[in-house]
């Protein structure tokens, strides 16, 4: 996943492109398979393309959870993905207080890094079982 800037209308913030590894494990090479144009450069913008992806896959039968992404470490981007990748984006959209939950984690960032293990142990403890795998990833 990559976001372009500077070659975009001015309607639109970004261009992200979605990427794909395509080949044999001796002969593979990388295609870009989404052009999308962004307006926004929220979560909640990332959250709605990746759910159209799925959508679309689902429409055409196939199925669009790659086991691997690589993004260029737009945090906001890594989010969305994770939380989609795990099917936890309509409990996230429809559940303020599971969404609450989850900006719980990304705000560890803000604490001095001697706080955080605890910190983490108590959000960790806060999350339902169906975020256990969204907690490990972090």
């Amino acid at each position: 996943m990559d976001s372009t800037f500077k070659t975009v209308p001015t309607l639109f913030q970004q261009m992200y492109t979605i990427h794909a590894l395509i080949g044999g494990e001796n002969n593979s090479h990388v295609f870009p398979m989404v052009y999308s144009l962004m307006t926004s450069k929220s979560k909640e913008s990332y959250e709605r393309l990746f759910q159209e992806l799925v959508d679309f896959g689902k429409e055409n039968n196939q199925i669009l959870f790659p086991p691997l992404i690589i993004s260029d470490f737009e945090q906001v981007a890594i989010n969305a993905a994770q939380i989609q990748a795990l099917g936890l984006a309509v409990e996230y959209g429809e559940s303020e207080d599971f969404s609450i939950k989850l900006c719980h984690i990304t705000a560890l960032a803000f604490l001095p890094s001697s706080e955080i293990p605890n910190a983490f142990d108590q959000v960790k403890s806060l999350m339902p079982p169906n975020a256990v795998e969204l907690v490990q990833y972090f």
